[in-house]
């Protein structure tokens, strides 16, 4: 076992909870692509098939050299019936303060 810090690293918010806490091959199955100009942040995914917007986030300087993506829980009804407007994700992107 090494110290070493790995060399790259990404923290995911998801809105759910997942009855599971071990280890789990996520780059295999989930994968956030830019959406529209990669510089504004905004990403999209999925996750059993329910489509995410979100949003990469800096973190505060304590955790310097991490980024993080976190996809944000605009509304969950919405999110299940319906597409979710870009406007609705700056919306979220303001909240968080991105």
């Amino acid at each position: 076992m090494t110290n070493e810090a790995p060399s790259r690293a990404e923290v995911h918010l998801l809105p759910c909870s997942i009855g599971y806490s071990g280890p789990a091959t996520v780059d295999a199955h989930y994968e956030c692509k830019p959406v529209g100009d990669a510089a504004s942040g905004t990403v999209q995914a999925s996750f059993r098939g329910r489509g995410l917007h979100g949003a990469v986030l800096a973190l505060p300087d304590a955790y310097s050299d991490l980024p993080a993506r976190v996809m944000t829980w605009l509304d969950f009804a919405e999110q299940m019936h319906k597409p979710v407007a870009p406007e609705e994700v700056e919306a979220a992107q303001t909240a968080l303060g991105s």
